[in-house]
């Protein structure tokens, strides 16, 4: 059956055994990192309530009780996510998560070296530069 096909296809494309790994990066013991999850689940909070509220309009949640409901999950998510956002912020600058070569991840890769993108090949020698 096609399902079958399907799924040896995904397993064979991304093994259990590397999408779920028995040990984890020391970094991510971290608590910091819970704060990160949580600014993402209280963004998503945000945007699911303010869709409702958007789609429903000011006259409903000023009205109707589900309404002030909705309207208090939205305005309390949004102050979850700022505060843990900052939180999640602070943490990474005093842990100094910048830092140990991740300022390489902000940059395109067309502006980095040559040699940077790949290591396994050496850098193109420029035309100008005598050989």
């Amino acid at each position: 059956m096609w399902v079958t096909r399907v799924r040896e296809a995904a397993v064979g494309t991304l093994p259990p055994e590397k999408l779920l790994p028995d040990k984890q990066p020391v970094y991510v013991a971290s608590w910091i990192y819970v704060f990160g999850v949580l600014t993402i689940a209280s963004l998503v909070v945000v945007v699911a309530s303010g869709v409702v509220l958007g789609l429903w309009g000011p006259a409903w949640w000023h009205t109707s009780s589900v309404g002030h409901f909705v309207n208090s999950i939205h305005l309390w998510s949004v102050e979850l996510f700022f505060f843990v956002m900052v939180v999640h912020l602070w943490g990474k600058f005093f842990m100094g998560a910048w830092r140990g070569g991740r300022s390489a991840t902000r940059r395109p890769m067309a502006h980095r070296p040559r040699n940077e993108c790949d290591p396994q090949r050496a850098p193109h020698p420029v035309a100008s530069e005598p050989t």
